[in-house]
């Protein structure tokens, strides 16, 4: 029985696993704040990436593609200076 509620708490953090706590696991130079909803489907408030400053950036990860080796996130920006959405493609081993 243990086994099985461990099982499932696992799943559970998996499909639930919030998107500030990835938040402080990005590179130094990568900071997401106001980091919101799950690592599947959340957003940031405020996104920096060295000169690149954004604010309100989206996500939606597809998890299907992550079996047939692939990250593939669509993104979404609300930022008035760049406004519009990107799908970003990483093959793994490639």
């Amino acid at each position: 029985m243990v086994p099985l509620v461990l099982a499932l708490f696992a799943i559970t953090l998996v499909i639930r696993f919030p998107a500030r706590w990835v938040a402080g696991l990005l590179p130094g130079d990568v900071e997401c704040t106001g980091a919101t909803g799950t690592v599947w489907n959340g957003q940031c408030s405020r996104l920096s990436a060295g000169a690149l400053q954004l604010a309100s950036l989206g996500w939606r990860l597809q998890p299907a593609r992550l079996l047939r080796g692939a990250l593939v996130a669509d993104l979404r920006s609300a930022d008035p200076r760049a406004n519009g959405r990107l799908q970003l493609w990483l093959r793994f081993g490639r």
